[in-house]
């Protein structure tokens, strides 16, 4: 269950326009995506809002279109971020 997690480093990093490592570092995750993780019951795409912060530092609001997604796997998931950010937040 590692995707959810890559998906969103991936958003982090589509916020710049050059990503590499040093980009990645300042990429800096907000707790609470495991509250920011909707569902839209018309067509059961989850969408993932993530919050991150760019080069310059500025706060950018970044939402992406998981896979189409059930009621039971969008619990699971939220139950995955919210362990990712319990972990990240512990460190």
């Amino acid at each position: 269950m590692r995707y959810p997690l890559t998906m969103i480093r991936l958003t982090a990093l589509k916020t710049f326009k050059k990503p590499n490592r040093k980009h990645m570092a300042k990429a800096n995750f907000i707790s609470g995506n495991a509250e920011n993780v909707k569902i839209n019951t018309e067509n059961k795409y989850a969408t993932l809002s993530t919050v991150v912060t760019d080069e310059s530092g500025k706060m950018v609001i970044v939402e992406r279109k998981l896979t189409p997604i059930t009621v039971k796997a969008q619990s699971n998931l939220q139950e995955m971020l919210k362990n990712f950010d319990e972990a990240f937040n512990s460190t």
